[in-house]
């Protein structure tokens, strides 16, 4: 991301940090002055020193967003509010939808299968899982 100012009003030359950007103190005079919106939270209005909210459930935020829901959560893994990035279904379970928000999401595999290794992508009863 570029950080990059404008100015509000060229009376009283009052400058504001663009969408997914903060400031974190009044009298800011530079572009250096903006920093990156905090993980986990979004920054959709310019010229805020504090995060505008959460990110949603179901979305991940990672630094640097200008939107409560950033990114959508991937198969195999769930986002709870406030997440910076996704937390994945553990091992010998699946889940296999987008914008999942809880670890209740992700479901056992069928019994009979066997896991080899965690991490590892494997096609589960007819869903991919996470081994």
């Amino acid at each position: 991301f570029r950080r990059v100012l404008f100015r509000s009003n060229y009376k009283r030359a009052k400058f504001f940090c663009l969408l997914s950007f903060l400031l974190y103190h009044s009298g800011y005079k530079d572009v250096s002055e903006c920093w990156n919106c905090t993980a986990g939270f979004h920054c959709s209005q310019p010229g805020r020193n504090s995060p505008v909210g959460p990110c949603d459930a179901g979305y991940y935020c990672p630094v640097g967003s200008a939107s409560p829901r950033q990114i959508p959560c991937p198969p195999g893994a769930y986002c709870e509010g406030t997440s910076k990035e996704p937390k994945l279904c553990p091992s010998g379970t699946y889940q296999p939808n987008f914008t999942r928000t809880s670890i209740n999401d992700c479901t056992s595999c069928t019994a009979g299968w066997v896991i080899f290794h965690f991490c590892l992508m494997s096609f589960c009863n007819g869903m991919w899982m996470v081994l």
